[in-house]
C-alpha cells in the first residue's frame, strides 16, 4: 500500500480510488521531461513567406463578385433611368396641354442634355423650368415635368 504523502500530487478523486485498490503512487512527470524534444517555430517568418506566396493571387471568385456588383449598378442606373418614360407616358394621358405645347416644354427639358459645361447646363435648367412654369398644366404635372428637368440636368452634370 501507499502513504498519503505518495498520493499527494494525484488529483483528490483519483487519489482515494488509488489508496482503496492499493494501487501505488507513479510519479511520470520526469519520465517524458528528457524525451520530448519539442521543436519551436518562427511563425512570424511563416507567415511572412506565406503571404509572398500569395502575392498576385487572386480568387476567381473574387472577380465574379466584382462583375456581379458592376452588373448589379448598371441595372440601377438602367432602373432609374427608364423611370421617367413611365413619367412622360403618365404626363402625355393626363396633360391640359396641346401635344405642340408639350413637346416644346420637353424640348427645353431635353436641351439640358446639350450642355457643355455646368453654366450652360444651369441655363438650360431655368429656362425648362421657365416653361413649365408658365405652360398652365396642372400642380401634379409641373411636378412631374420638374422631376424630369431635375434628373436630366444631375445626369448631365455627372457626365461633365
Amino acid at each position: 500500500m501507499t502513504d498519503e504523502k505518495d498520493n499527494d500530487n494525484i488529483p483528490n478523486a483519483a487519489a482515494g480510488f488509488l489508496k482503496k485498490h492499493g494501487i501505488p503512487n507513479i510519479d511520470f512527470s520526469g519520465v517524458l521531461k528528457d524525451t520530448l524534444n519539442i521543436p519551436t517555430y518562427d511563425f512570424d517568418s511563416i507567415n511572412k513567406d506565406m503571404e509572398k506566396s500569395m502575392e498576385g493571387y487572386r480568387n476567381p471568385t473574387w472577380d465574379l463578385v466584382e462583375m456581379q456588383e458592376e452588373a448589379n449598378m448598371l441595372l440601377e442606373q438602367i432602373s432609374e433611368n427608364t423611370s421617367v418614360l413611365k413619367e412622360i407616358v403618365e404626363i402625355n394621358k393626363q396633360t391640359q396641354l396641346s401635344n405642340d405645347e408639350l413637346n416644346k416644354i420637353m424640348h427645353e427639358i431635353l436641351t439640358i442634355a446639350q450642355a457643355k459645361d455646368k453654366e450652360e447646363a444651369n441655363s438650360f435648367l431655368k429656362k425648362a423650368i421657365d416653361k413649365i412654369n408658365s405652360s398652365g398644366e396642372t400642380a401634379g404635372n409641373i411636378a412631374t415635368l420638374f422631376s424630369i428637368a431635375m434628373n436630366l440636368y444631375n445626369t448631365t452634370k455627372t457626365m461633365m
